[in-house]
């Protein structure tokens, strides 16, 4: 079996890097399969996580128009711009799946190839991989301002349909959980769930003696870490032992740091992404999640891996199907800040409510196991490539 899978760029630190490095290293090195993985926006960057040897990966070295300052070019300019790059992009790519001549090509909806990928008429399965909610998709936004009333409207319904004929015309679009995938079928009936696996293979379980709360991602606004911070303000006062470790990178960081010092927090620390993620959950006690949507976070996964109970927003999608109301955590309605609060306070009070959490949240992390997801995902493969 040989897969080809377009992603964008591996150098960053996130969570879809990482359940990619981890699927198509156990693709290739376990189940033996061919990996060719394309990205065009490296630049040779040095992946952030470790590929398997046994990994074809090319860089297409280009200027991703993206990252342009518009600010330097006309409308006409950018739209010359995108158009050439486009074009170049969908050369490559097409060059590369024939002379690969793999079973399936896969996208992870986070490059320009949805585009066109589709309509490249070799031999492969076209399939998609959405890592986030359709609430937060282009279609989503598209089709909710579009309307009869006014010629924006008009345009945004013709614009609708367009990117709805390109998801048909994929074989399946594959989604993180159900949730998400009722939403996808009022529009689909191509629609898959296979969950994120857990990536990381321990059997450690944090003793949950450390009087720390962590968070995990990226600094930017989905990520909700400006709620974080007013949710600390709640309860530092009254837990002055404790800290609160945001681990993360990203556009918001200097945001962050001025809001820490405008709120005069104490206790609080921003550090950089690290790879040994496990040592951080082994030496911390409760996991935060104050995001604005996700898809399905594998921080959090792995955090009821190592036994944290967690206090999250019941954002979409992600949080719900993995945390069990008052038994491995706390869902919170979206935005409820002394509702959140209260619930961290709680556990920062109560070993014992700590401890009976955390082992019913690691159980609940046994359904999440790489083995079973990528059982799955082998079964997928093979069953739909004849």
């Amino acid at each position: 079996m040989k897969v080809i899978y377009l992603y964008p760029t591996m150098h960053n630190a996130g969570g879809i890097e990482r359940v990619l490095t981890v699927k198509l290293n156990y693709l290739a090195d376990i189940l033996n399969y061919e990996i060719v993985l394309v990205n065009y926006r490296q630049r040779k960057r040095n992946n952030f996580f470790n590929l398997s040897p046994k990994i074809k990966q090319i860089d297409l070295e280009l200027e991703d128009p993206t990252f342009l300052d518009k600010k330097k070019y006309s409308s006409k300019e950018l739209r010359k711009i995108n158009t050439t790059f486009s074009h170049i992009l969908r050369q490559k790519i097409s060059n590369i799946l024939f002379e690969e001549n793999a079973d399936y090509t896969v996208s992870a909806i986070s490059g320009k190839e949805f585009n066109f990928l589709y309509s490249i008429k070799d031999k492969s399965k076209k399939i998609l991989e959405y890592h986030f909610t359709y609430t937060v998709s282009k279609l989503y936004s598209l089709k909710k301002n579009a309307n009869f009333k006014s010629l924006s409207g008009i345009k945004n319904y013709f614009y609708y349909r367009k990117e709805l004929e390109k998801y048909k015309s994929y074989k399946n679009l594959i989604v993180l959980t159900e949730k998400d995938k009722q939403f996808w079928n009022q529009e689909l009936d191509n629609v898959i769930t296979i969950n994120n696996p857990i990536t990381l293979l321990s059997e450690d379980t944090s003793p949950l003696t450390e009087k720390k709360v962590i968070a995990l991602g990226r600094l930017t606004h989905q990520k909700g870490y400006d709620y974080l911070l007013k949710i600390w303000k709640k309860v530092f006062y009254d837990f002055p032992d404790w800290t609160l470790d945001i681990y993360g990178d990203g556009e918001l960081k200097e945001f962050l740091e001025e809001e820490m010092i405008k709120m005069n927090l104490k206790n609080v620390n921003i550090y950089p992404p690290s790879k040994d993620v496990e040592n951080i959950y082994l030496n911390s006690s409760i996991f935060v999640l104050p995001s604005r949507f996700e898809g399905l976070p594998l921080v959090l996964m792995e955090s009821m891996h190592y036994g944290l109970p967690s206090v999250a927003f019941d954002c979409n999608c992600g949080p719900s199907d993995l945390i069990d109301q008052e038994q491995t955590g706390f869902l919170i309605p979206l935005g409820d800040i002394d509702s959140f609060a209260e619930k961290l306070a709680i556990l920062m009070s109560n070993p014992k409510l700590l401890t009976e959490m955390g082992e019913k949240a690691q159980n609940k992390s046994k359904k999440y196991s790489l083995d079973l997801v990528m059982k799955t995902w082998d079964n997928y493969f093979k069953n739909n490539s004849l």
